[in-house]
């Protein structure tokens, strides 16, 4: 099934678009994102026929994170990727508590066009009996290298994309 969502703006004042679906077969999950940029701010860093590289740190630049709690859970894992195909994934035992790399993950792969503003990622864990609640974010950095933050709900004052009132695109089974 796949669940479509549009991610809101917690300080842009630019007229950035961030719209995308995730979908779920069995323990293969895939992200589809699709920007709108008319004012060109995006910086976005990507490489020609990448391998994806396991990286940290991801945050530090325009980045995608997908958080998936087990439901009645505190435990959660983050995934992020970038457009330069690079990505990471931890896992926590409760809000941003006990976090460690998470190795049960598999990359199918990391697609990212510049021309078409379109990012697809594509992965495999083996949770196939889980049912999860999910939060969708994002850190743009635009090319005055501020950043912005977008996320489905934001519920604090300040950008918290592990909170997990954040975390409401519906159920994943």
């Amino acid at each position: 099934m796949k669940t479509p969502f549009q991610l809101i703006s917690f300080n842009s004042e630019k007229k950035i678009n961030i719209s995308g679906e995730l979908e779920r077969k069995s323990t293969l999950f895939t992200l589809n994102l699709k920007f709108s940029d008319p004012q060109d701010v995006i910086k976005f860093s990507y490489s020609k026929n990448p391998s994806p590289k396991r990286t940290f740190g991801l945050w530090e630049k325009t980045c995608f994170e997908i958080f998936l709690k087990k439901r009645n859970s505190t435990e959660y894992i983050e995934f992020n990727f970038s457009a330069d195909m690079e990505w990471s994934c931890f896992h926590f035992d409760d809000y941003k508590e006990g976090m460690k790399d998470f190795q049960g993950v598999k990359i199918e792969n990391l697609i990212f066009d510049p021309k078409n503003c379109t990012f697809q990622a594509a992965w495999k864990f083996d949770f196939l009996d889980e049912s999860f609640d999910c939060g969708i974010s994002t850190i743009i950095q635009t090319k005055d290298l501020k950043k912005t933050y977008w996320a489905l709900k934001h519920p604090n004052l300040t950008p918290d994309f592990h909170d997990f009132r954040s975390f409401t695109l519906p159920s994943l089974r």
